[in-house]
């Protein structure tokens, strides 16, 4: 689907107040107060940056595992699914975006993109967002430092979530999410048409009416802003949105051509509010499609970000529309940056270390140029160990593991045997990503030092219990655990030198 060349001005969003019933520290269920929505267009840009190729199947053993990816009942014929691997036609210029506010009563303003409403001094909560493949998306290794972080320095809020369940290595340690079986997903990882992408690299499609999308918490959590990711584009339907079981937004999406729009909803007459369940609901016949939605409590306490795309190199950070992925990270206005990439570059068979290196400066640089002001942390890929294609299905899951031998990237053997072997440049990978940190004074862990030795991962295995799955790549719950342990260690000296000061004493 092409972009046409000019944005359509004014978006309509309906609002229904709700009535405040309980204070924000009650313990009873609040229900939420009444709700500024704000509808905000964002004009991508036109680059496309290349494609990687490699999509790597391998996915976390989850203790709580995603059910099979549902398949879309389709009323109306949708647009072409980016999961197909057709190449989607160029995207035209477009004019630059607008902000539109609605309030209640109405009143409207006009701000460039990635403009928020500025927080109060010293009303600044800790914002970190983590970037990475599988190890991330699976939201074990962040969300246990989510946890201990806000118990540590306060509650943020729940931050970035994907809309439904678009992988089965994408998931939320924050809350339970819930998709009806009329969504479908697209991937920019298997796209060209980057332009219909946010950060989170996956759109949650529907076409028929009463298709919903639930987020919910077994306790209410803390917000003082809601914002939805979304697409309006010829043809498009509508959506209401619930909280706590009550419809208090809905927004039309039909529009002359594709546009990115935000959707943001916050508490009126008060700074913050708690909500248990969020819910979007698709309204009528019509393309509904949703990116993420982000729950947000900014003004105090630490927000612990993972994007993740399971399968994913460095390179797909620079795939992004340059100014949507610039848009989303100055709304999400982290501190800090953590980049969490390596392991599926160092599984390519001949991999060129100065290419390697050149992608991930320009990655940092994309970055930067969006967050000028952010620290950046590099965390270097854990040990693995891998079969040779052939091997599939053969071989017991205990079979010997052989250390891979010293390699520059270009020379390389595959095994004979159906043994395990290092993954072969994992060691490269860290010496560039190292180099990378010490020339840009960033700071630099390598997670294989939860247990340096050669065939680390076969190791953590077979440990009792077990630290690694069968898989020799993705670690067990216990194992992310016991590596983000480690990295605070690294992390809080991060922290501490923004001066941000611990609520309650740590252990």
């Amino acid at each position: 689907m092409s972009f046409a060349a000019m944005l359509v001005g004014g978006g309509c969003v309906v609002l229904v107040a709700g009535v405040l019933v309980s204070v924000l520290r009650s313990p009873a269920v609040p229900r939420p107060r009444g709700l500024i929505t704000v509808v905000e267009q964002v004009a991508p840009e036109t680059t496309h940056p290349p494609q990687d190729s490699r999509d790597d199947a391998r996915i976390p053993s989850a203790a709580e595992p995603a059910p099979p990816m549902p398949q879309a009942r389709v009323a109306s014929a949708p647009p072409p699914a980016a999961d197909s691997g057709a190449a989607a036609p160029a995207t035209a210029m477009i004019p630059q975006p607008v902000v539109e506010t609605s309030t209640v009563p109405l009143k409207s303003s006009t701000s460039p993109p990635g403009h928020s409403t500025p927080q109060a001094q010293g009303q600044r909560g800790l914002v970190i967002l983590q970037i990475g493949d599988s190890h991330t998306a699976a939201d074990y290794f962040t969300g246990e430092l989510r946890q201990k972080l806000q118990a540590r320095y306060g509650n943020g809020g729940v931050g970035y979530l994907d809309a439904g369940k678009p992988h089965i290595g994408v998931r939320s340690g924050a809350m339970k999410i819930a998709a009806s079986p009329g969504w479908t997903y697209h991937a920019i990882q298997r796209s060209d048409n980057i332009a219909e992408f946010w950060l989170s690299g996956f759109n949650a499609v529907a076409t028929t009416s009463g298709e919903a999308l639930t987020f919910a918490s077994d306790t209410p959590v803390p917000f003082d802003s809601i914002e939805i990711e979304a697409l309006r584009q010829p043809g498009g339907g509508s959506i209401d949105i619930s909280l706590d079981g009550a419809v208090k937004s809905s927004a039309d999406l039909n529009g002359t051509s594709v546009e990115p729009v935000v959707l943001r909803l916050r508490p009126d007459g008060a700074p913050s509010d708690r909500v248990r369940q969020i819910e979007i609901r698709t309204r009528g016949t019509g393309i509904v499609s949703i990116a993420s939605i982000g729950i947000y409590q900014k003004q105090a306490g630490v927000s612990y970000n993972n994007i993740g795309y399971p399968g994913a190199t460095i390179d797909l950070v620079n795939k992004f529309d340059e100014k949507l992925m610039a848009d989303g990270l100055r709304r999400l206005d982290p501190q800090i940056v953590v980049l969490v990439f390596g392991t599926n570059e160092a599984s390519k068979p001949n991999l060129d270390a100065a290419r390697y290196e050149r992608n991930y400066e320009k990655a940092i640089a994309r970055i930067q140029a969006a967050l000028p002001n952010a620290k950046i942390v590099l965390v270097g890929p854990p040990d693995g160990a891998e079969r040779p294609p052939h091997c599939a299905g053969k071989g017991p899951a205990d079979a010997a593991c052989h250390p891979a031998p010293p390699s520059d990237g270009s020379l390389w053997t595959e095994p004979s045997d159906c043994d395990w072997h290092t993954i072969a440049h994992l060691d490269l990978v860290r010496d560039v990503e190292r180099k990378i940190a010490e020339r840009h004074g960033f700071v630099y862990w390598n997670w294989a030092t939860i247990n340096p030795n050669q065939c680390a991962a076969h190791q953590l295995v077979n440990a009792s219990p077990p630290l690694m799955t069968p898989d020799h790549v993705h670690f067990t719950p216990a194992g992310y655990v016991k590596g983000a342990d480690l990295f605070l260690d690294v992390l809080i000296p991060v922290i501490d030198k923004l001066q941000v000061r611990p609520n309650i004493a740590s252990n």
